[in-house]
């Protein structure tokens, strides 16, 4: 789905550079927003039923539930990264942005090498998900504070009322029986969907 809105939303923020810095933010805005509340229901339905999921698929994937909930993070913060590359993308950064994704690789690998040997597949999820968090971290900070400034800040709530859920999401999968996980589960992924019925309700408002 991410993918999809770039596509869209690239030639927008392209066209709007030297012409209408207003029509940049707005881009900017809607595809940062859309994102972050999209992928969420996903991933917290993915983590919180990462059991019956396993089942589906078949045998093979039988053990992977401490696997997949780390994953679905990355995942997440992964189509976060994602609607950040098309920023730089569409502002003619592209270059700058790639040597933050060297950073994300050499991140990865460091962490590869140190938690694989100790944790097995759990440790490459979490290399991976070390790798997300450093990647968005590096380039939410670039583009707030250099590129378009000051265009994410409005969003830190929405994207600490995110984060807040897939962590509980993925605490419910530690800390509580299997039923009990569900039932919880099932209150987050209602939850995780408000900001999607809050949106549709605000632009069918729009006159």
């Amino acid at each position: 789905m991410p993918a999809i809105i770039a596509r869209v939303i690239l030639p927008i923020i392209s066209s709007s550079i030297g012409h209408s810095a207003k029509e940049l933010r707005e881009s900017i805005d809607i595809h940062f927003h859309t994102c972050c509340i999209v992928a969420l229901p996903v991933s917290v339905l993915l983590i919180v039923f990462t059991e019956p999921m396993a089942m589906i698929f078949g045998k093979q994937f039988v053990g992977t539930e401490r696997i997949i909930p780390l994953l679905m993070l990355s995942v997440y913060f992964a189509a976060i990264n994602q609607s950040l590359r098309v920023i730089y993308d569409g502002v003619g950064k592209r270059w700058l942005n790639l040597s933050m994704w060297v950073l994300w690789g050499v991140v990865f690998l460091s962490a590869t090498v140190y938690y694989v040997p100790k944790t097995g597949a759990v440790g490459f999820a979490l290399a991976h998900l070390a790798g997300e968090i450093v990647l968005l971290v590096v380039q939410a900070v670039y583009v707030d504070l250099f590129l378009v400034k000051s265009v994410l800040r409005r969003h830190l709530a929405l994207f600490a009322f995110c984060v807040a859920l897939l962590a509980a999401a993925y605490a419910t999968k530690f800390s509580m029986s299997q039923w009990m996980a569900y039932v919880s589960g099932l209150f987050i992924l209602i939850t995780s969907c408000i900001p999607i019925l809050v949106s549709l309700k605000d632009r069918s408002a729009d006159p």
